[in-house]
């Protein structure tokens, strides 16, 4: 079997008998690919860290009739504080499910790809509030896979769009409705003043102003709810992982 060389984010693992494990890989080249790790789970084996989950590595992939097999790992980000902190793991397994549910099976994304590195490397970091990481990660996936919301200019009739009372944002749709378009919609979330401006800091502010940027407890529920619908309805169901974070949050609260 010809062996692919592969940069790879690991995004969920499970086990294969006794000895093996099955990892799911974001790959820069070749998209989302399931493959055998042989040996993983054996004490002492050099590829049981490193198919950990979050793990980025430089791998040896080769095809196979059903799943690919790795043959070869070089770690380049353990990312193991994120195995390690209940907070970070929660809100990392959430993004890196989020991402293989968004992204096709062989699909090239290098810019989805280089979009979760980023993300991880700032939840590691913990440089301001984890979640505005997680919640620009959802925005900004959402537009690099195509389904970026409107945010600027009326998603119905394309009027340009002032923050206010009124507004509310239709998943079904993609994105934000004016006052007078958003009774119109059957599946609306009204938006109280400070969610839209909320969402475009998300979608389009450097990573400085992120950094910076802490929604109130009223603006983040607002937000996760808007971002959550966006995703059940892409994705038509809803992320699993969703309710672990939601616990873990309540937990810090």
């Amino acid at each position: 079997m010809r062996a692919h060389p592969l940069t790879c984010l690991v995004l969920r693992k499970r086990d294969l008998g006794e000895r093996d494990r099955i990892v799911t890989l974001l790959s820069r080249e070749r998209g989302k690919l399931d493959a055998v790790v042989k040996g993983a789970r054996k004490p002492g084996s050099k590829s049981s860290g490193a198919s950990e989950v979050f793990t980025e590595a430089r791998v040896q992939y080769s095809d196979g009739r059903s799943l690919g097999i790795v043959t070869q790992w070089d770690i380049v980000r353990p990312y193991a504080e994120l195995r390690t902190n209940l907070g970070m793991l929660a809100r990392a397994a959430y993004m890196c499910e989020v991402t293989e549910r968004m992204v096709g099976e062989g699909e090239p994304c290098p810019e989805t790809y280089d979009l979760l590195s980023a993300a991880l490397t700032l939840l590691q970091m913990a440089h301001g509030d984890p979640d505005t990481v997680v919640r620009a990660f959802v925005v900004r996936l959402l537009g690099e896979r195509g389904y970026g919301l409107s945010l600027d200019v009326c998603v119905r009739c394309g009027a340009a769009l002032e923050p206010g009372r009124g507004l509310a944002l239709s998943p079904a749709l993609g994105g934000v409705l004016c006052v007078r378009c958003s009774p119109s919609a059957a599946d609306r979330i009204r938006l109280d003043s400070d969610v839209m401006p909320a969402l475009r800091d998300l979608a389009g502010a450097s990573l400085e102003r992120l950094a910076h940027l802490t929604l109130s407890p009223a603006a983040g529920n607002q937000t996760d709810r808007c971002l959550r619908a966006c995703l059940r309805y892409r994705c038509e169901s809803d992320i699993r992982s969703e309710r672990f974070l939601s616990l873990v949050r309540d937990g810090e609260a």
